[in-house]
């Protein structure tokens, strides 16, 4: 008798606490534009990333190019990134 109401006591408080919390709101990504918006730019609109990973993307050859079929196919382009990941 006694496990089972401390069961029942322990779901409605689990149960509470997840009602009981506030809807968040996702920034929009609308104002960041690729080529446009700089590193700083996202990091001010959306806040610090988990995780940030960045480098230089040398110049692609032109076999690298030939590769790319679709629009959806990542295109090789010579610069800096940073990789910005938010969990």
């Amino acid at each position: 008798m006694f496990k089972s109401l401390a069961t029942l006591l322990a779901s409605a408080l689990v149960l509470a606490a997840c009602a009981s919390g506030t809807d968040f709101a996702r920034p929009s990504a609308a104002n960041v534009t690729v080529g446009v918006s700089t590193e700083q730019d996202v990091i001010a609109r959306f806040g610090a990333p988990g995780r940030r990973q960045g480098g230089i993307a040398p110049k692609p050859t032109p076999e690298q190019i030939a590769k790319v079929t679709s629009p959806f196919d990542p295109m090789p382009v010579e610069g800096s990134f940073a990789r910005l990941d938010y969990d």
